[in-house]
């Protein structure tokens, strides 16, 4: 009780400092401002107290604190819809995301993905926003414009929290205005008699910067699977005009007939594993094995789906349980100022790392390695990593990109 009521204090004074003129308002006023205003005054989302004024009246510096961004108590009214939900991120300086807590109510959340957007795909405040379908009316893209993916979560993937050092950058100067959270329903029974949904993100948050950039790259494809078949689904795109990147972090997703999901880099004809699992375990950001790995100027960055069709019928990729889907993420950090521009390789229906490539690793792309014993299990993993292949994929052809495809 004495918890809450000192709560409603905290935002009752810090409502009545932001009435004053902006021109008087210090910059770190203007971000927490900015983060109440993300979630209503009349909801805190704080996990601790909010933070204290120093004697000049100013907030500290280097400050964390947890924000949600949970959907505003809707109602999805079909199955495999998919909707979305934008908040504004701070004016007048950036702030950083270190750490995501993934809140699944009623367990109604087949995914959760989250966007930084330069503007977000509506101006409404929740919308349809299935980016691979076209049956709804007044759909619109999660954003409009070029997205950048920042989180995914799927199947009770736990908390993540970034590599100390480590964050993704947003709002002030960054071209990441709005964050928009995405959601599928995949069933929507639970919704029925009027209970409506507040699944989301829990964010953390610090105004200290990071010396590290993060960012998120994705690899997906268009295909299908025939019946009674099992297929490789690929993907492959042409590193280019983008600073040095250090993979720390994958993720894969597929629906069901997943098996093995894998991605590399490809440097002079060298295949080098960024990370390969299992779809159908917890599909959470798994850490990457080699820690010297890095994605340069010239290399491929590659995926590959393992797919086992034992169903009677064709399945497409798409958006509907019904349907596949073939993704990769590669989570990194840099130390270059700006994050790429590009971050998401998409190759049409088709497409074939033969076609393109030497030396492709067939059978290790496609099998998970045995099940390590107990004994195994309790050893020490070893320290040595293998060095980077030197830089210089040469002569290999920009593979021709399409959409993106929605979870």
């Amino acid at each position: 009780m004495a918890d809450h009521l000192f709560r409603a204090v905290v935002v009752f004074c810090l409502s009545i400092l932001f009435q004053s003129s902006a021109s008087y308002l210090d910059p770190k006023l203007q971000l927490y401002r900015e983060l109440l205003e993300l979630n209503g005054l009349e909801d805190q989302y704080f996990e601790s107290s909010s933070p204290d004024e120093d004697s000049a009246g100013n907030y500290p510096e280097n400050y964390e604190f947890d924000v949600d961004l949970f959907m505003p108590n809707i109602t999805p009214q079909h199955i495999n819809d998919y909707k979305c939900y934008s908040v504004p991120t701070p004016d007048d300086m950036s702030v950083f995301l270190v750490g995501f807590k993934p809140n699944s109510q009623h367990n109604a959340a087949h995914h959760i993905l989250l966007f930084g957007c330069d503007e977000p795909g509506s101006q409404e405040e929740t919308w349809d926003c299935g980016e691979m379908t076209t049956d709804v009316e007044n759909a619109a893209t999660p954003c409009n414009g070029w997205p950048k993916i920042l989180y995914a979560w799927a199947m009770d993937a736990p908390p993540l929290t970034l590599p100390e050092g480590v964050g993704f950058e947003i709002g002030g100067a960054t071209n990441i205005k709005h964050l928009v959270l995405q959601i599928h329903y995949a069933d929507v029974d639970r919704f029925k008699d009027g209970v409506t949904d507040e699944s989301g993100l829990t964010l953390s948050v610090t105004n200290e910067k990071q010396p590290l950039k993060a960012g998120t790259y994705f690899l997906g494809t268009d295909g299908k699977i025939p019946a009674k078949s099992e297929v490789h689904l690929e993907a492959a795109c042409l590193y280019e005009g983008g600073p040095v990147l250090h993979p720390f972090a994958f993720r894969v997703h597929a629906h069901s007939l997943g098996t093995v999901i894998s991605g590399y880099r490809v440097r002079d004809e060298q295949w080098t594993e960024i990370g390969k699992h299992d779809p159908n375990l917890p599909q959470m950001f798994y850490p990457v094995d080699k820690t010297d790995l890095t994605i340069e100027e010239g290399d491929v960055l590659a995926a590959r789906c393992t797919m086992n069709n034992y169903r009677d019928k064709t399945v497409f990729i798409g958006p509907t349980m019904d349907d596949e889907m073939c993704n990769f993420y590669m989570m990194y950090y840099t130390e270059a100022p700006e994050t790429p521009e590009n971050e998401i390789c998409f190759t049409n229906d088709g497409f074939k790392w033969a076609d393109y490539l030497e030396n492709i690793p067939d059978k290790e792309a496609s099998e998970l390695p045995a099940t390590k014993t107990e004994d195994e299990a309790s050893e020490q993993p070893d320290k040595e990593q293998e060095k980077p292949a030197e830089e210089a994929e040469k002569g290999v052809k920009a593979m021709e990109m399409g959409g993106v495809g929605d979870e």
